[in-house]
């Protein structure tokens, strides 16, 4: 598959595989982030569709087992978006200008919007707290849009459906949360793909100029 730009000077080249990268190593924070707060959600349901008194004890111990279990997750999955994605998104953005809104959208989405949450929370008066968190998961669905357009402009650029079908796997995952994950394990395959041809290239000299 060829990119759909012109060849890609050698800083350029670095910097973008900088960026996808970091969405590489997001999408793999993301994935198990995901299937922690999943098993850890699966495996106390049962116990509490039907406890038993004899069971209060076990079913006292699953869920503080779960409840860490969540909470590693959430962390994995905040480190996921904080400390790879932003930055993978930037990179691509100095990279190019085509993902400069996508890259603000996510910026402005995630970090203004955890930061929102985080004073919604913290705050003591109950209606302003409540308005504060209402805007920060406003900001965080506007990340997540952000986050849906770098999709689909990946897979313009470089010409890898996985990041299309990412993308639109991330729009039913607003409905459906587990499609969430089946769109970051495609992101952390294609990502990956594409920075081995981009290696490649790095590596292929150019051809002779014709005499």
């Amino acid at each position: 598959m060829a990119f759909h730009e012109g060849p890609i000077i050698k800083p350029s080249r670095k910097r973008a595989k900088e960026g996808l990268s970091l969405i590489r190593d997001a999408a793999f924070y993301m994935m198990i982030g995901a299937l922690l707060i999943g098993i850890a959600v699966i495996g106390i349901l049962p116990a509490t569709i039907s406890p038993s008194p004899l069971k209060i004890p076990a079913i006292l111990f699953s869920s503080i087992i779960t409840i860490a279990t969540i909470f590693i997750g959430a962390i994995i999955t905040l480190l996921g978006v904080y400390v790879k994605l932003l930055p993978g998104a930037s990179s691509l953005a100095d990279y190019s200008e085509r993902y400069s809104t996508a890259a603000s959208l996510i910026k402005i989405g995630y970090l203004g919007g955890l930061i929102l949450i985080i004073v919604g929370i913290i705050t003591l008066i109950a209606i302003i707290g409540a308005s504060f968190i209402i805007t920060g998961f406003i900001l965080l669905f506007i990340g997540k849009i952000g986050l849906i357009i770098l999709m689909f402009k990946l897979n313009d650029e470089f010409d890898d459906s996985k990041f299309l079908i990412a993308g639109i796997l991330f729009i039913l995952g607003i409905f459906v949360s587990l499609l969430d994950l089946i769109g970051w394990i495609l992101v952390y395959i294609g990502a990956g793909e594409v920075i081995e041809r981009l290696e490649v290239a790095v590596k292929t000299p150019p051809p002779p100029p014709a005499l």
